[in-house]
């Protein structure tokens, strides 16, 4: 029956659809530079549509970014899901590797959170965001410690916010200059993860 159809889910498709393409513009134009008819125009809509979903061109900004910020972390934590069977040469590799293949697959998502100018509120979204990255990366370090006998949450917060480091500035790097071979400098930002990962694996307890 029409009248009972739940219509939330279109509305839901509309509205992504509006910062899909507030996302391409706003990472183009940045925020002076992009204009509520430009990003209707873009997306197919009219510009009293887009005012009706999100208000001001401000308030339609702090949407793109929180909407950006959840698909960086799905995208992330599903491929430590993937890669939670593998080693954990392995896993320093999928926390690295698939940093570059967010950037790689959303260049103007990445550009929007890390290289866009961005009010106090959006640059604490940005910050939250990777404290959840490196809290999900936490989990897994201290797993590894937990196998190897060695429980130690300190030294799996320390560890992880260093591979979460390594990865999101060597990814920035890359937006500015790219190296030659991609592959190599994700093995190279692996190996140096892991490497420290097993140096600094702490004294099991209990051994003099």
């Amino acid at each position: 029956m029409v009248a009972g159809r739940d219509i939330r889910p279109g509305l839901k498709a509309h509205r992504a659809r509006l910062l899909v393409a507030a996302r391409e513009s706003f990472a183009r134009g940045g925020f002076d530079g992009t204009t509520m008819e430009g990003v209707a125009r873009a997306a197919g809509a009219t510009k009293p549509t887009l005012y009706a979903h999100f208000g001001s061109k401000r308030q339609l900004f702090d949407a793109t970014v929180d909407a950006e910020c959840e698909r960086l972390l799905d995208f992330l934590f599903a491929a430590y899901g993937r890669a939670l069977a593998g080693s954990p040469s392995q896993l320093m590799r999928a926390c690295i590797g698939e940093a570059f293949a967010y950037a790689d697959r959303s260049p103007n998502g990445f550009k929007l959170l890390f290289r866009s100018a961005r009010s106090a509120r959006d640059a604490e979204l940005v910050e939250d965001t990777i404290q959840r990255i490196t809290a999900r990366v936490t989990e897994i370090v201290e797993r590894e410690l937990k196998a190897a006998g060695r429980p130690d949450h300190e030294r799996a917060r320390m560890q992880a916010a260093a591979i979460v480091g390594v990865s999101h500035h060597a990814v920035l790097q890359e937006a500015v200059e790219p190296t030659a071979d991609r592959e190599a400098a994700i093995d190279f930002a692996a190996s140096f993860a892991s490497g420290g990962f097993f140096a600094t694996l702490p004294p099991k307890r209990g051994v003099a």
